[in-house]
């Protein structure tokens, strides 16, 4: 039995970002969390994250935990518990780096790490335990890793590493060598956040510059405050956005050399940059994003939101009493993931997970009493047509319209019985809205167009269509209508007055399977057309008249699979989605497909749909 469920959106805040009505949602140890002091956040290429925290690794599939730990004797094992920074470099590798001079990389395919030495690299403090605060790989392969005695050059491949010491060639008083981030600018430029302020170093001359310098340090209750330099990275325009501990945020333009806009940690603009503050209130920059919001985290105040592009400023206060309400007074990291949940990384209390939606479902069900309820559970499509208007197919119940605000459902009559019909159409299996904005409904015994206005359906009858039931719908490039039927292919005139049936074009090789269920036209070879059936995919042109098949690995423990969608990614790649065989993706340079199942860490082999992101995924 289906059941509708909608994920309902939230108010957002004044700035249209800081959904301020919405709910946190806490993880913490007593939900597999190995400790409740979070460093870092990492989201890796196949989509898991990584938590990084002073007691041990965890990574998360979105249900559960795995929890990573050094164990004595093992080497494939982390080498310290204490996880400071994670990257993750351009070819997939995950760098870890931790408090005791070791940086570990992750090895997926033996679920274990590797540890790289960078102490030796340090002469004159071989003796001291070195923390690792950052990680960058350049394009020569070279591992840069920003560490708090300096910067250290390490090339995996020989693990030879060297160590570069910004005071050796900066004269800028007592201030130490923390690099606290790594940058390469558009120019190649490889540029650091340091106690210093933001520096460039020259990998030809191995020598440090100063771009911007860091204000000075002031004493207060906790003592001295370290103003360290941080890179948050690029605008789209070029500029650079850095802030400084406790100063403030700020955009430098590299073709000028200066700082031409900027703001302090509580949102007021700031007019001149030849003195940057020093606030008394403490603060860090820990996130931009790309559309030019940094995250601040505001020491014992909460969690701010800054535009840099147009200076709108909204702060997150805790409240302990409230559940579901923000809850974070030492925040030390916040990241968003590729779904738009934005993750925030407490010193004390865990993990919050905050959606971009209200992180609650609303039902919509078939009630017996409650004629406005949906007709029947079992759903078999629904649609969204450019009115807005939200259409629901029932397995048994025909179709529904679901208003969205007030819940209600309205049960459009089922066609009436034809004649020359078994029975009278009572499932609707898929709803199709043309470039005309015809609205097509497959039943169980025919297709037929909606009149919205009127609430009637009419039956498509022309010379020779077949009521059969109707499981797909399709308009290609032309205009041209395709039709998927429980036993056939058939192709509608864009004129709508003609048809053709592709069936017998299918069924040359009396084995194959005719039920199809999903149609797809290649965007890349527009000749082609996709259809997806109950054992195998077949790939047609209908211009030739030309059909191939490729069938299915029909290992056991696949079941019966038969292809439910098609989609197609921005690279060519087809992604081809099963019921019983996971997920297929089309090599269409080696005409292969490749199975991703459960034994590859997909949660079952049972999918219905699919859709490739802009980035590709």
């Amino acid at each position: 039995m289906l059941l509708l469920l909608l994920w309902l959106p939230i108010p957002v805040g004044a700035d249209g970002r800081l959904p301020l009505a919405a709910r946190f949602e806490p993880l913490t140890q007593k939900d597999g969390l190995s400790n409740n002091a979070v460093n870092c956040i990492l989201q890796d290429r196949r989509g898991f994250l990584w938590i990084g925290t002073e007691d041990g690794l965890n990574r998360y599939d979105g249900k559960a935990f795995k929890v990573y730990r050094h164990r004595g004797g093992d080497a494939s094992t982390l080498a310290n518990n204490n996880i400071r920074t994670l990257y993750e470099d351009p070819n997939g590798t995950i760098w870890i780096g931790m408090n005791n001079s070791v940086l570990c990389a992750y090895d997926p395919r033996q679920d274990a790490f590797v540890s790289y030495e960078i102490a030796s690299a340090l002469p004159r403090h071989s003796a001291i335990l070195v923390a690792t605060t950052s990680c960058y790989l350049d394009t020569a392969g070279l591992l840069w890793v920003g560490t708090s005695h300096g910067l250290v050059c390490l090339d995996p491949k020989t693990r030879v590493s060297a160590f570069y010491a910004p005071s050796d060639n900066l004269n800028s008083g007592k201030r130490g060598n923390y690099v606290s981030a790594i940058l390469e600018d558009g120019a190649g430029r490889l540029l650091l956040g340091s106690e210093h302020g933001i520096l460039e170093f020259d990998r030809q001359l191995k020598r440090f510059s100063l771009v911007i310098a860091a204000p000075s340090p002031m004493d207060d209750v906790a003592g001295i405050i370290r103003f360290n330099g941080e890179l948050m990275g690029r605008l789209a325009d070029g500029r650079l956005c850095v802030s400084f501990i406790n100063s403030g945020v700020f955009l430098y333009d590299p073709t000028a050399g200066c700082i031409v806009e900027g703001y302090d940690i509580e949102g007021n603009r700031l007019e001149s940059f030849s003195a940057l503050p020093r606030l008394k209130s403490r603060g860090a920059a820990v996130l931009l994003e790309p559309d030019g919001v940094v995250w601040i985290a505001r020491r014992g105040i909460g969690l701010a939101a800054l535009d840099v592009l147009t200076g709108r400023y909204t702060l997150l206060t805790p409240n302990a009493n409230r559940p579901g309400a923000f809850n974070s007074a030492l925040t030390k990291t916040v990241f968003r993931d590729c779904s738009g949940v934005l993750w925030i990384g407490d010193a004390i209390g865990g993990l919050l997970r905050l959606s971009p939606t209200s992180n609650r479902f609303e039902l919509h069900q078939h009630y017996p009493s409650d004629p406005t309820s949906l007709a029947s559970n079992y759903i078999r499509g629904i649609l969204e047509d450019r009115q807005g208007r939200l259409w629901v197919c029932l397995q048994f119940g025909g179709l529904n319209q679901l208003d969205r605000l007030t819940g209600r459902a309205t049960r459009y009559p089922l066609p009436p019985k034809i004649p020359q019909a078994r029975q009278r159409p009572e499932g609707a299996f898929v709803i199709f809205e043309d470039r005309r904005g015809t609205l097509w409904v497959g039943f169980d015994g025919g297709l037929y167009t909606l009149n919205v206005e009127q609430g009637t359906f009419r039956l498509f009858s022309l010379p020779g269509w077949p009521l059969r039931a109707v499981n797909a719908l399709y308009e290609d490039a032309r205009g041209s209508l395709w039709v998927g039927t429980m036993d056939g292919l058939f192709e509608i005139a864009p004129d709508r007055r003609r048809f053709i049936d592709h069936t017998p074009f299918l069924l040359g090789d009396k084995r194959l399977c005719p039920d199809i269920q999903c149609i797809h036209q290649d965007q890349r070879n527009p000749e082609w057309l996709w259809i997806g059936t109950n054992c195998q995919c077949l790939r047609y042109a209908p211009a030739r008249r030309e059909c191939r098949s490729y069938p299915f690995d029909l290992n056991p423990e696949y079941g019966e699979p038969y292809v439910t969608h098609f989609a197609e990614g921005a690279d060519g790649t087809l992604w081809m989605v099963t019921k019983g065989a996971g997920l297929c993706r089309f090599d269409p340079a080696r005409e292969r497909f490749t199975h991703i199942t459960e034994r590859d860490g997909l949660p079952h082999n049972n999918c219905y749909a699919m859709f490739p992101d802009a980035a590709g995924y």
